[in-house]
């Protein structure tokens, strides 16, 4: 799970889809961090929610499963240029 406050050209927001796995908020916007926060205390659910799609984009980003994407397709355009 994540609460993620920067700027989109930090790459996060690429990742993380906000209520999806992850919490985003406008860089120093401490009202939207607080009730973000506030949120995932009251709310057993929503954390559930997060933990289980945070933990499945965890594992679509490892650097295994990342490592075999780029060879896949390093590959296929190797033997597109046969």
């Amino acid at each position: 799970m994540a609460l993620y406050s920067g700027r989109s050209a930090d790459g996060i927001p690429d990742v993380i889809k906000h209520g999806v796995n992850g919490l985003l908020v406008k860089l120093g916007d401490a009202t939207a961090i607080a009730n973000d926060i506030i949120a995932l205390k009251r709310d057993p659910a929503l954390r559930s929610h997060l933990i289980r799609n945070g933990l499945a984009t965890l594992k679509n980003h490892a650097i295994n499963s990342m490592a075999a994407d780029y060879y896949r397709i390093y590959t296929e355009a190797a033997n597109k240029r046969k």
